[in-house]
């Protein structure tokens, strides 16, 4: 086989860092938004939980007053 016969059956070498580089960039695309994706699945539990615990605040405070009228 000959030099350019080669060359036709097999990827030339700047192609084939282009298309490892391309896989990366695909992998890495991939990973980032299924990050993207947990962080807002954990964002939402948060905003659960923060919402709760505002609720609990408001109920304290609604006792604490009470409390003190009770109290006065």
């Amino acid at each position: 086989m000959t030099l350019p016969e080669q060359t036709q059956h097999h990827a030339h070498p700047t192609e084939l860092a282009r298309e490892m580089s391309t896989n990366t960039m695909i992998k890495t695309e991939q990973q980032l938004r299924e990050e993207i994706a947990a962080l807002k699945r954990e964002e939402e539990n948060l905003k659960k939980i923060d919402e709760e615990i505002k609720q609990n605040l408001e109920i304290v405070h609604e006792k604490r007053v009470a409390a003190e009228d009770h109290d006065a």
